[in-house]
């Protein structure tokens, strides 16, 4: 008797909470399935996003290799892609390589006019060449590796136009943005020593000599007197 009375309060018991699980849910089932539906799409959304963003870089990747690899490219493609992937690219380190790429590409570029003396050749290689390195600067501070470069080329750019102090000043600042023994901070230490030997050379071989004795103005030639009007 005790156990089927314990047995109809369970199923009683039982009975109200079904109720009142049945009662909740039509209150508020709605919303819930909506939450749940929302946070699906939230989470979906996310993964496409990420997915989508992995593979832009990935190809922004490919591009860049395809770009500096290629050697059956021609220059001013290369130049144009290069360009286009420092401006758009979403990846920082993929831009700054890109840049980077182009400005060393269009500085060799500035050597070989100024070889063959074609001055307009020249300044606009030149001045393409600047453009991208200063890109780094003001967009990629935070690429170090990258920054060093960018003064690095700026200040061959300048040794080649003959502009010692802004070569040196370029120079520095590449040295002093990587570790020693980094291959751009050898190479800015060397140059930098170079120019100090040519400043040295220069102060030698530009001492003033000792004015020469100035000489004596030349006398004026005696005045001669009138003609004497001849004799009668």
């Amino acid at each position: 008797m005790k156990a089927r009375r314990r047995h109809e309060l369970k199923e009683n018991v039982l009975a109200r909470e079904l109720v009142q699980l049945r009662e909740f849910f039509s209150r508020y089932g709605t919303w819930m399935l909506t939450g749940v539906i929302a946070a699906g799409l939230v989470v979906l959304i996310v993964t496409r996003v990420r997915s989508s963003r992995r593979q832009a870089l990935y190809a922004e990747r490919v591009r860049y290799a395809e770009l500096t690899r290629d050697a059956s490219m021609k220059d001013d493609q290369r130049l144009k892609g290069l360009a286009e992937l420092a401006e758009t690219a979403r990846d920082p380190l993929t831009a700054a390589n890109a840049a980077i790429a182009a400005a060393d590409l269009w500085s060799r570029k500035y050597v070989g006019a100024l070889i063959r003396s074609s001055s307009s050749e020249a300044d606009e290689a030149r001045r393409k060449a600047e453009e991208l390195y200063n890109l780094v600067l003001t967009r990629y501070p935070q690429q170090s590796r990258h920054v060093a470069k960018a003064h690095f080329g700026l200040g061959a750019l300048a040794e080649s136009a003959g502009d010692k102090q802004a070569a040196e000043d370029h120079y520095s600042q590449a040295a002093r943005m990587l570790n020693r023994g980094h291959p751009t901070v050898l190479e800015a230490e060397r140059r930098l020593a170079a120019l100090a030997d040519l400043r040295e050379v220069k102060f030698a071989t530009t001492l003033p000599t000792r004015p020469a004795a100035t000489s004596a103005p030349a006398t004026r030639p005696a005045a001669s007197g009138p003609s004497e009007p001849a004799g009668k």
